[in-house]
C-alpha cells in the first residue's frame, strides 16, 4: 500500500510539471555556472565511486557465493567419492563371498559326483555279481530239470522194457 501511495505521488508530480506554464524568463535565469559544473563533476565522481563500490560488493558477494558453491560441490564430490569407495568395497566383498560360495559349491558337487561315480561302479559290480548268481541259479535249475527229465525218461524206458518183458513172458 505504501508503494502504491509513492507511485501516486510520482504520477501527480509528473502531471503537475506537465501542466505548469513554462516561461522563457525562468529559463534565462537558470544559467549553467562553474559552480554547477563542479557540483556535477563531484556528483559524477561520487556516482562512479558508488557504482564501483556496488560493483565491488556484488563481485565480492558473487565470489563468496561461488566459493560456497565450489565448497559444496567439493564436499558433495568427496561424499560421492566416499560412497563410491564404499560401494566398490561392498562389491569386492560380495564378489569374494560369491567366489568363495561358488568354489565351495563346486567342491561339494565334485565330491558328490565322485561319490555317485563310486556308488555307480559299486552298483554295476553288484549287478554283475547278481547276474552271475542268477545265471548260476538258472544253470543249476536247468541242470536239475534236465536230470529230472532224463531220470523220468530212463525210468519210463526201464519200466516199459520190464513190462514188455513181463508181458512177453506172460504171453509166452
Amino acid at each position: 500500500m505504501n508503494y502504491k501511495f509513492n507511485y501516486l505521488w510520482l504520477v501527480t508530480i509528473i502531471f503537475a510539471l506537465l501542466f505548469v506554464p513554462y516561461h522563457n524568463s525562468c529559463a534565462e535565469d537558470l544559467g549553467f555556472t562553474q559552480k554547477d559544473r563542479e557540483l556535477l563533476i563531484q556528483l559524477n565522481v561520487r556516482v562512479n565511486e558508488l557504482e564501483k563500490r556496488t560493483d565491488d560488493r556484488f563481485e565480492a558477494m558473487d565470489k563468496s557465493i561461488n566459493d560456497r558453491f565450489e565448497a559444496m560441490d567439493k564436499s558433495m564430490n568427496d561424499q560421492f567419492e566416499a560412497m563410491n569407495q564404499r560401494f566398490e568395497a561392498m562389491d569386492k566383498n560380495m564378489n569374494n563371498r560369491f567366489e568363495a560360495m561358488n568354489k565351495n559349491m563346486n567342491d561339494r558337487f565334485e565330491a558328490m559326483d565322485k561319490r555317485m561315480a563310486e556308488q555307480t561302479s559299486q552298483f554295476d559290480k553288484r549287478m554283475a555279481d547278481l547276474i552271475a548268481i542268477f545265471i548260476a541259479i538258472v544253470a543249476s535249475f536247468a541242470g536239475i530239470v534236465a536230470v529230472t527229465i532224463s531220470f523220468a525218461v530212463w525210468d519210463r524206458r526201464t519200466t516199459a522194457a520190464s513190462i514188455s518183458n513181463l508181458t512177453f513172458l506172460v504171453v509166452s
